[in-house]
């Protein structure tokens, strides 16, 4: 493999999405886990400290040790993982579940570790020497929650098949099982002395029980949705809660009453987590912001922000200066590729951003949504140039000519259409696939575009006259990239059956079936060059493979989740890379 070739990203752009998060013992930091890492925030003026990677998937829990010198952290890589937190190094990983761990905690002592799973169980870990001590069975569906009770005598666990259920620590059996929620428990907490459960559940409620008894001791109703988080507070004079609904809401234990809803989310919330004081609670949402709130005033103190949606699309500008992204939180962001920092962001669409693109001029940049438009953009801006409607379906690919005078469009609706970038007006409708158009590109010298389908068809289309020149066949199952090389002369297609595929575009014949190690192969894009192809797949990797020596040349691992778009810079020196886990890469290929 050419030294050139580096494994690790350059650069990276953006913050993946939002899931747990834990505040110290002591409160000086705040934990904050991701589809890529986890953040250490120290809590004075909430700045970013350390920044812990390792896990090949989205980091769903996190727990800090009793003296707070340690994390643990769960995944759906199905391990385990303990940091130093000091330091930032990982110091342990935990294998033995066989799904993804939804739920971690140390014991008071913090001699042990439990954590569950969706593989219906919980297991049990002795820290110090890495292994498992004791494998709990008895859930019928995923576990996810575990709460050690305060004097560490008990374990409670929350679980999918609609049960808490209590176990002695010192037997490891079953005492006791909870039920009367109608769906699944999202999580659980024990109160601080250890004489009562609050349980959330996917019914809208929130339940209190009697951990002596097992009996119900009251259901808590407000939430209009969800309940997904629930946290009694320091000295438990009430309860939190969060939920799908957007809310965070406060009770009162002794009636059950609602004390207080805070309302600035905007969409669901996640994690909720109290200071060890008391007097600030952490709120994350799927609307990419961490919110802290100050409990006296029920006003935000800080918002934390930056965090993304899945990424659906990449482009470089032409000069390497800038990096575009569109998202499935609507929005398209431009980063500085130098420093790292967005420069702007386009929020003006309605759904997801499926593809982005500069001109080559780099006087315009161009997005499609699943709002059924295309949105052209001043490329130094961001201002708002054009909104092309026509399309009667998600808009999912764009492509400039070369001259950057018109963009054309794939859609669901199985047409492609060309559009003039200035006027902001349709000239032409390209019909004849039988199923939706997800990929489309203007050949290097303008006159043809070529577009790919569900269909499983590549067609070459004449832009002059607006007709098929030729339907090319080879894919077994949808086609969902296409790339040319610099000249024209060839083009790369990625498909769902798990191929790259090479073709002379003067002759439309296949030249090379490359085969993935995914079924599904998502993007695919040409170096300028020529020299190589990159592609990505559900497998989360990205593979670079040379074109003359018929090889591959290297595996770039890095993202958590599916890559969906690829973009080589002008010189074929770097890649660039977006992913479903919220994140763009840049890579140093050459």
């Amino acid at each position: 493999m050419p030294s050139t070739v580096k494994k690790k990203p350059y650069k990276w752009f953006g913050r993946g999405w939002l899931f747990n998060i834990k505040y110290s013992p002591k409160g000086e930091y705040l934990a904050v886990s991701t589809s890529i890492g986890i953040e250490l925030f120290e809590t004075g003026n909430y700045e970013l400290v350390r920044f812990f990677t390792g896990h090949d998937d989205y980091i769903v829990s996190i727990a800090f040790s009793p003296d707070g010198k340690h994390l643990a952290s769960g995944s759906d890589d199905d391990t385990i993982r303990i940091w130093d937190v000091q330091r930032g190094k990982e110091v342990k990983v935990l294998t033995g579940h066989t799904d993804d761990v939804t739920s971690v905690r140390f014991s008071p002592d913090g001699k042990h570790l439990a954590s569950g799973s969706d593989d219906d169980t919980i297991r049990i870990w002795d820290i110090q020497k890495g292994k498992e001590i004791k494998v709990l069975t008895g859930h019928t569906d995923d576990v996810t929650s575990v709460r050690f009770s305060p004097d560490g005598k008990h374990l409670a666990s929350g679980s999918d098949d609609d049960t808490i259920r209590i176990w002695n620590l010192k037997t490891f059996k079953e005492i006791r099982q909870l039920t009367g929620h109608t769906r699944m428990i999202e999580s659980i907490s024990y109160d601080g002395k250890g004489e009562m459960i609050a349980s959330a559940s996917d019914d809208h409620t929130i339940k209190l029980w009697d951990v002596k008894t097992g009996a119900e001791i009251r259901t808590l109703k407000g939430h209009t949705d969800h309940v997904i988080a629930v946290s009694f507070a320091p000295r438990n004079e009430y309860l939190a809660s969060g939920s799908d609904d957007g809310t965070i809401r406060f009770w009162n234990l002794k009636t059950g009453r609602e004390m207080k809803t805070l309302w600035g989310h905007t969409s669901f919330v996640w994690s909720i987590g109290f200071t060890p004081n008391g007097k600030y609670l952490a709120s994350a949402s799927h609307d990419n912001t961490i919110r802290i709130w100050n409990l006296e005033t029920g006003k935000v103190a800080k918002v934390l922000s930056g965090y993304t949606g899945s990424l659906w699309s990449v482009a470089l500008s032409s000069d390497g200066r800038f990096i575009a992204t569109g998202s499935r939180d609507h929005t398209v962001r431009v980063w500085n590729v130098r420093t790292g920092r967005e420069s702007f962001a386009c929020e003006e669409h309605t759904d997801d951003v499926n593809s982005v693109r500069f001109s080559l001029d780099g006087k315009y940049l161009a997005s499609a949504s699943d709002d059924d438009t295309v949105k052209i953009w001043d490329a130094k801006t961001g201002e708002e140039l054009h909104t092309l409607r026509g399309h009667t379906d998600y808009v999912v690919s764009l492509s400039f000519s070369p001259d950057g005078l018109y963009i054309a469009s794939a859609s669901d609706d199985a047409t492609v259409r060309i559009w003039a970038v200035e006027e902001g007006r349709e000239v032409k409708v390209l019909k004849g696939h039988t199923g939706y158009v997800w990929s489309v590109r203007y050949s290097p010298n303008g006159r043809q575009v070529v577009s790919g389908s569900r269909d499983g068809t590549i067609r070459v289309w004449d832009v002059e006259s607006g007709k098929t020149v030729k339907t090319l066949k080879g894919h077994t199952s949808y086609v969902w990239g296409l790339s040319f090389e610099k000249t024209g002369r060839y083009l790369a297609s990625a498909s769902d059956d798990g191929t790259v595929r090479l073709w002379d575009m003067e002759e439309f014949k296949e030249l090379k079936v490359i085969k993935g190690e995914a079924k599904d192969i998502w993007s695919v894009c040409y170096s300028p060059d020529g020299e190589m192809v990159a592609f990505g797949a559900n497998s989360n990797v990205v593979k670079i493979w040379n074109v003359k020596e018929e090889r591959e040349i290297a595996t770039l691992k890095g993202h958590t989740n599916i890559v969906e778009s690829l973009c080589f810079s002008c010189d074929s020196a770097y890649l660039a890379s977006a992913s479903d886990d919220g994140t763009c890469l840049l890579w140093k290929v050459k």
